[in-house]
């Protein structure tokens, strides 16, 4: 009896690892779509580098590492929206993602910005508030540029 238990526990682990390291949509294993994935991003074909982290997301929802890749993407083709959400994905998988808070501030800094953009648009140039919202702007797109270095 304790050795069909052993043979079931090894059969299951055997299966479960399999599972894990195939991935369902291509067929290829996890670490070959992610050598696909980051060939694509660091060539900047970014579609083809989106489809395969979306994959990975897929298929590897716990790695915190492909949704953070995905948000890139997002922030490099202007989807700001979709790039946060992204990044939170990421930190939910691993909170003291310093890149993924990096990258999520630096999205609301520019977010902020258009904001005073607005207000200076929408304002008269003697107003306090077009006066107060263009001395915040200068503010903000100093620190927007520091944190894009």
């Amino acid at each position: 009896m304790i050795k069909q238990v052993i043979i079931l526990c090894c059969f299951l682990l055997i299966s479960g690892c399999q599972t894990v390291s195939q991935s369902v949509r291509t067929g290829n294993t996890l670490i070959e779509d992610q050598d696909i994935a980051d060939k694509a991003y660091s060539q900047g074909n970014y579609s083809e580098a989106e489809r395969a982290y979306r994959r990975m997301t897929i298929d590897s929802p716990q790695d915190s590492y492909n949704w953070f890749k995905l948000g890139n993407i997002y922030a490099k083709t202007n989807r700001p929206e979709e790039a946060k959400k992204t990044y939170k994905e990421a930190l939910i998988r691993d909170p003291d993602h310093a890149k993924s808070w990096h990258n999520l501030g630096v999205i609301q800094l520019r977010e902020a910005a258009l904001s005073f953009i607005r207000v200076k648009h929408n304002s008269k140039s003697d107003t306090y508030i077009y006066q107060h919202s263009e001395q915040i702007l200068g503010l903000l797109e100093e620190v927007i540029e520091i944190g894009e270095e």
